[in-house]
């Protein structure tokens, strides 16, 4: 046994639904509400052969291709197909949750990841990547002398640049600052000094698609008003359990699982004290609450809240006023946030079960494997 080694198996409790994309969306010609509350995804493959043997092949090719705003159902009542017809060719079920019905605006749905058998789970580059936002959050907490001249740069560079990739580089180099440790390379900046090489997160096990749910965005502003946005998202259900497991490999890694437990509080108070208690809808999250995946917001994902602290709203403001297009400014009212003394000026949410819910938000709890 490798003393060095330890394992330990992570559990993280889905408390909001917990969306990880796989960057394919879902067209309203690819699905149809067929039953109370479910959605059907269509194997357009098998609904193909179907129609052909139909004689309505070239109808549905010109469907498919055309500007046609019918959705999928309709397009088959007016075949005098129901839907009843087609289940052979439905590829999977969707339990709706309390996202938009039938008789709602037709909405693309952005599909979660699944794995090669078709079964939803999350990355562990993505619950690795949320891990590496804590720990260097914690890293600057804990020291914050040594990042006072990023924090100066990253402000005056903020002022002087634009464009999408503003901050890269300083955000890169305090990265260097908190992880490049090893000493392998001449250069710090070289991947093979980074410490986080010792921290291996695994895939978590597979769910199944009846864990799933489509959720609405739900913009929640800081005096209760709400914003429902035309987005839907296949997401994991609040309750489910994602079960994957680490390996901290000690002569690389400096960190203990103690430590990222008390990252992980470290970032909830943080992102608590700095962002959601501005918000009348929300309380300080318990220790071990992490948030995951996409859809989280802003807030979860930056380390510009322990940087900056008091100061955030401005530098955030402007990192918006410089990163996003007029279009995205208009839609987002950045140009808000002073008044309401926060920025960004809402909390991404959804609705589940009648209640309104934090996207991403989950327990994180650990048992030593070895």
């Amino acid at each position: 046994m490798n003393e060095y080694l330890k394992t330990y198996q992570m559990k993280l409790t889905a408390i909001g639904p917990v969306y990880v994309g796989s960057g394919r969306e879902i067209n309203k010609k690819e699905y149809m509400f067929y039953k109370s509350k479910t959605l059907g995804v269509v194997n357009t493959y098998k609904l193909y052969s179907y129609l052909q043997n139909k004689g309505l092949a070239s109808e549905y090719e010109t469907y498919l291709l055309d500007n046609n705003k019918l959705g999928l159902k309709a397009w088959l009542a007016k075949h005098q197909i129901e839907p009843e017809d087609v289940v052979d060719c439905i590829r999977y079920q969707v339990d709706c949750g309390d996202a938009l019905e039938e008789g709602g605006n037709r909405l693309q749905i952005s599909e979660c990841v699944k794995d090669a058998y078709h079964m939803p789970y999350i990355p562990g580059s993505s619950i690795k990547g949320m891990l590496r936002t804590i720990l260097l959050a914690y890293e600057i907490q804990k020291n914050k002398s040594a990042y006072s001249g990023m924090k100066q740069t990253m402000k005056y560079n903020l002022s002087d640049g634009k464009g999408r990739n503003i901050l890269k580089r300083e955000i890169g180099q305090m990265e260097t600052i908190a992880f490049h440790t090893l000493k392998n390379e001449k250069r710090k900046e070289d991947a093979l000094n980074d410490n986080m090489s010792g921290l291996q997160v695994s895939d978590s096990e597979p769910l199944e698609v009846k864990d799933l749910v489509l959720c609405q965005k739900i913009d929640i502003m800081p005096d209760g008003t709400t914003n429902k946005l035309n987005i839907l998202r296949e997401s994991v259900k609040p309750g489910t359990e994602i079960i994957f497991s680490i390996s901290i490999d000690s002569t690389r890694c400096p960190y203990t699982i103690e430590d990222i437990m008390e990252a992980i509080q470290s970032f909830g108070q943080m992102y608590y004290d700095n962002f959601l208690s501005t918000f009348q809808k929300f309380t300080r999250p318990a220790a071990d609450t992490v948030y995951l995946g996409g859809g989280a917001g802003f807030a979860t994902k930056t380390i510009d809240y322990p940087l900056y602290g008091d100061d955030a709203l401005e530098i955030i403001k402007e990192i918006f006023d410089k990163t996003l297009s007029p279009k995205a400014k208009r839609e987002h009212k950045h140009y808000l946030d002073h008044r309401y003394g926060v920025s960004p000026h809402m909390v991404k949410c959804t609705k589940y079960g009648g209640q309104i819910l934090q996207m991403g938000m989950c327990k994180c709890t650990y048992q030593k494997l070895s």
